[in-house]
């Protein structure tokens, strides 16, 4: 089950996506929940094709947590990637360390949002794993390490499907008030 857990919240997180920002027909709309289209296998496809590169990175989160409104290495890390996908309007520093990018579809449509917290809590890794956190008291014991590989990897799959998006996706990273 942990094995396919994360190429598994991406998917839930592009349907969703596509769901809110594709305008569609009543129709096909019954059409499309009753069985997959090319999209979803294209979808599943490649989040399959990035399950070791997910896995990777969001280890590397883990071993690697910050506080809340000190994620400044993961900040950095989640600015890069977005930035090298192509995303546009990419801004750091939002409410201390978080990260905002815009990427526009090639149709026209609604914006839709979405957000991944990336902050660890103050708690010491008892695990006895590979990739447990290498910071004293500080864990990823919450999700958000996941959180935050789920949106690079809803980041990346959609920066290549630009011609299928409907409008214009904005987040990728929430900030803290």
């Amino acid at each position: 089950m942990k094995r396919k857990l994360t190429p598994f919240l991406v998917l839930v997180l592009l349907a969703s996506l596509y769901t809110s920002a594709a305008p569609r027909s009543s129709q096909s709309q019954s059409a499309h929940a009753s069985s997959p289209t090319a999209r979803d296998e294209q979808i599943a496809q490649a989040a399959e094709s990035m399950r070791a590169q997910l896995i990777t990175q969001r280890r590397d989160f883990h071993m690697h947590p910050e506080l809340s409104n000190h994620e400044e290495r993961t900040s950095r890390i989640v600015a890069e990637r977005l930035r090298a996908l192509g995303l546009e309007d990419v801004k750091t520093g939002v409410g201390k360390y978080g990260v905002t990018a815009l990427l526009k579809g090639t149709k026209p449509g609604p914006v839709v949002a979405v957000r991944a917290d990336m902050d660890a809590l103050p708690i010491q890794e008892v695990n006895d794993v590979p990739y447990k956190s290498l910071v004293p008291g500080v864990k990823h014991a919450c999700g958000h390490d996941v959180h935050t590989t789920v949106e690079l990897g809803v980041a990346e799959i959609l920066s290549k499907m630009r011609d299928q998006i409907h409008g214009t996706i904005r987040g990728w990273r929430a900030f803290h008030d």
